[in-house]
């Protein structure tokens, strides 16, 4: 009997694991509401600390990935009060309760990262706040960042860094991250660690220098 409610009670941990990562990458319902409301609490912080990193003053053009309920654009749009903000995120939870906070001068929708509606060179900066690895293709999702943005544009990129280790630990050390980053046609300027998190500050490289490695999508 004990062994029976030793498993029993292993599988509802596995259950409710794999269920509230589910919710991580698409909330959904009553408990999808509640993460974003808990991620506001948790993660805002940490997106203050990552924006105050970002080198330039203004940009033109901010394209936020995993918006959740939108408080990061928000905050993104009271750094840069003169950015045109666009928020995108796979759940329709989230992008309708981004929508109800009705700020002008952002525009949210429903899109995959690996695969946007918007133009070439469209953004000055691409921001991805505790989302990037949960993205279902990181190498489609990067190759895609870089087509959108400018050739001077910024990628930045914060999370717990627990969840590095757990996701993405073959590139969790800077320097598998740095050759990762360029085979995809991107060099890392700028990488901090603080309160358990850590930020990364990615740009495009120039022509002269950009060899991006499609073989790794074959």
């Amino acid at each position: 009997m004990m062994i029976v409610g030793v498993l029993f009670i292993s599988g509802v941990v596995v259950f409710l694991f794999r269920f509230l990562l589910r919710q991580s990458k698409k909330p959904t319902g009553f408990v999808g509401r509640m993460m974003m409301r808990i991620w506001n609490r948790v993660y805002i912080p940490m997106t203050d600390w990552a924006i105050n990193i970002l080198p330039n003053s203004s940009y033109d053009r901010i394209l936020d990935v995993g918006v959740g309920n939108g408080a990061s654009s928000q905050l993104l749009k009271k750094r840069f009060p003169a950015s045109l903000i666009y928020g995108i995120d796979l759940s329709e939870e989230a992008a309708a309760a981004a929508d109800q906070l009705n700020t002008k001068g952002i525009h949210f929708s429903i899109q995959t990262i690996e695969q946007t509606s918007f133009q070439c060179g469209e953004f000055d900066l691409v921001s991805a706040f505790q989302t990037h690895f949960h993205w279902e293709n990181l190498d489609q999702a990067l190759l895609e960042i870089h087509r959108i943005l400018t050739p001077a544009g910024l990628l930045l990129i914060a999370c717990e860094y627990s969840k590095i280790q757990y996701f993405l630990k073959d590139i969790a050390k800077k320097e598998r991250l740095e050759d990762y980053l360029n085979g995809l046609g991107f060099r890392l300027t700028d990488m901090r660690k603080g309160n358990n998190w850590v930020c990364y500050l990615i740009e495009k490289k120039t022509d002269n220098d950009r060899r991006i490695n499609f073989s790794r999508l074959e």
